[in-house]
């Protein structure tokens, strides 16, 4: 049995705002596939009935030899299947933030149906087949977040969703980590497995969701952090070009500095070596062959449990992430441009993205708690930056990319100090303020401007005004109280319009409803749908997304682009003396404590954890 994790999105909240009460167990239901019938169970929420099949295997078991390699489509044989129970989650470390364990095992491509069966729960009980209902609905397959170490399908309460939406969600696992992710950087332990693992899903889901009353032709891909990268992932490899219609991305982008990275081998040798495995032969180093066969001896929770800095996530690979779709994705801060080409794919698929404007205080918090609990310390311990002098040394050492100008570092930090001070212009910034806008918010902007500016219809472009097959662009911010107290206040109203929103697109590419066909627009780069404080109505983008979209799309690139750090230095030492002098006389004295956390939670815990 899964649990939810307790560090949960707000946006989660209000998609999946359930009533435990309201949640009866039913009969049983039948869907048959070929020769093969699975037994799932029909529940209620909400006064809606729907039909759960859990545990569907969609990939053979990657397994044995079959580590490190990608996986291939199962085909069932059986007569009957039972699908009341779910499969195991993938392997992956272990923590109170987590999952429970119980079912945790390399053999673990398994898949969840939820079907909405539109009836009352009385009328549900006469029914035991699913094709009774000859029904046809569009289908939403949702990847789940985790920072491409942690998370699995069924730790996402979402039938209310489906039975309320009226659309088919199949919620997946898919390899993580060392075993979804350790690569040789070559043929012999590809890279990105867990990318073709979800895509081996959807091919699942392409061939055979309509024996579970789906519509193939209306197929969305969407998910949530990691998961939203993913699906923003999936649009960029023309492989995919016929497996799904629809993309919603929420708070992920793999636009976002270092999500994707270059290389993957040195990675691989951490880890060989920390299992005893040769990766030095005589004649120099120990080959991919020699590497893998040596890990294939490894047991899954030895593997598992290596401890590591280095970054496992999606690589270029030039197959799944080509180098054309590496080059939009920053390995350091860079001018925003709009490339000459790009993915057909990433063109033609209607894309609903966005973030919350708290995405940066659920990160702040998770990456606190791991910093704590990995190295022992109270939080009062990362305020002081005399005690973690190397922690500010590594941000910048990441933020310009290993230049060894400390005047160019400097320029970067005080500039960051001056964008994010706040309104009563004390010396000090909100880290969760730069937390989403470096990892959530820019780049889902970025993500919606590229996809929008490819598609754009205007009277100067009318061959694209023409294209049947135009993606359309629509982007969001959840503008949400701080506390959880106001947030439950408002969840039931937002539920509501958030579910049916999106729910339209899941069905049509569009968020609209007919009843309401022009609540949401298209984006451009000046509109943004702000959701919760103006539920439902199209507002003006705010001016700090303007101002902070301006600052990492231009002034930082613009500073670290410098030859010389000496006049970037000077020119926001200009700036900060002309704020405020007291700003000044305070920085000489003592460094400002949030945004040494937020320096600390990246030194220590990296990226990799943030989705």
């Amino acid at each position: 049995m899964v649990r939810y994790s307790s560090v949960v999105s707000l946006l989660q909240m209000i998609l999946l705002h359930l009533d435990p009460n309201n949640v009866l167990s039913s009969p049983y239901v039948n869907a048959t596939l070929k020769n093969t019938t699975f037994i799932g169970e029909v529940d209620m929420v909400c006064n809606e009935t729907y039909a759960y099949f859990r545990g569907i295997r969609y990939g053979l078991p990657p397994v044995g030899e079959k580590r490190f390699q990608k996986s291939e489509l199962y085909n069932y044989d059986e007569p009957v299947v039972d699908a009341k129970k779910y499969g195991n989650i993938c392997m992956q470390t272990k923590d109170d933030n987590s999952l429970v364990f119980d079912d945790m095992e390399e053999d673990c491509l398994f898949l969840n149906v939820i079907v909405p069966l539109g009836t009352t729960y009385e009328g549900a009980v006469a029914v035991d087949s699913i094709a009774s209902f000859n029904m046809k609905k569009a289908v939403y397959i949702f990847i789940h977040g985790g920072g491409f170490l942690k998370g699995a399908g069924n730790m996402y309460k979402i039938e209310e969703f489906a039975a309320r939406g009226d659309v088919i969600v199949v919620t997946i696992n898919y390899r993580l980590g060392i075993f979804g992710f350790l690569t040789t950087d070559d043929d012999v332990m590809p890279a990105n497995l867990g990318l073709w693992d979800q895509r081996l899903a959807i091919q699942w889901v392409k061939q055979n969701i309509e024996a579970f009353g789906g519509d193939n032709s209306s197929i969305t891909v969407g998910g949530q952090f990691a998961g939203s990268v993913s699906a923003i992932l999936h649009t960029f490899y023309d492989g995919n070009h016929d497996l799904f219609q629809n993309t919603i991305a929420q708070s992920g982008s793999p636009m976002a500095i270092g999500v994707v990275s270059e290389k993957g081998l040195s990675t691989a040798l951490v880890v060989a070596e920390s299992v005893g495995c040769p990766v030095r032969s005589k004649d120099g180093n120990a080959s991919s062959n020699e590497i893998a066969i040596c890990l294939k001896t490894r047991s899954a929770m030895n593997l598992i449990n290596i401890r590591i800095k280095h970054k496992l996530g999606p690589v270029l690979d030039n197959d799944f992430i080509t180098k054309d779709a590496f080059e939009l994705f920053p390995q350091k801060f860079k001018h925003f441009t709009i490339p000459k080409s790009i993915s057909s794919t990433f063109m033609h698929k209607n894309l609903l993205i966005g973030f919350n404007t708290h995405d940066g205080t659920i990160a702040y918090q998770y990456l606190l708690s791991k910093l704590i609990k990995t190295f022992q310390r109270t939080a009062e311990h990362y305020l002081d930056k005399q005690r973690s002098p190397a922690v500010f040394q590594y941000l910048l050492n990441l933020m310009t990319n290993g230049n060894k100008d400390l005047l160019l570092k400097q320029a970067i930090a005080d500039a960051i100090m001056v964008n994010y001070r706040n309104e009563k212009d004390l010396p000090f910034v909100d880290s969760r303020d730069v937390l989403r806008d470096v990892y959530f918010s820019v780049p889902s902007i970025n993500t919606a401007l590229l996809h929008s500016s490819l598609n754009r219809c205007e009277k100067s472009s009318s061959a694209i005004c023409a294209r049947k097959n135009r993606g359309k662009t629509y982007l969001y911010a959840f503008n949400l109280p701080h506390s959880r107290d106001q947030v439950r206040l408002v969840v039931p109203d937002l539920s509501g319009f958030t579910v049916m929103s999106w729910s339209n697109f899941i069905k049509t590419g569009n968020p609209n409803s007919a009843a309401n066909p022009s609540i949401w627009k298209e984006y451009t780069d000046n509109s943004i749908m702000s959701i919760c404080e103006y539920p439902g109505h199209r507002v003006e983008m705010r001016e700090v997304y303007k101002k902070n979209v301006q600052f990492w799309n231009e002034k930082v690139p613009e500073i670290q682009n410098s030859s010389s750090g000496m006049r970037a230095k000077r020119e926001i030492i200009c700036t900060r003396k002309k704020k405020s002098a007291a700003y000044s006389v305070h920085r000489q004295n003592s460094f400002p404590y949030a945004f040494v956390l937020f320096v600390c939670v990246f030194f220590y815990v990296g990226f990799s954890l943030l989705m």
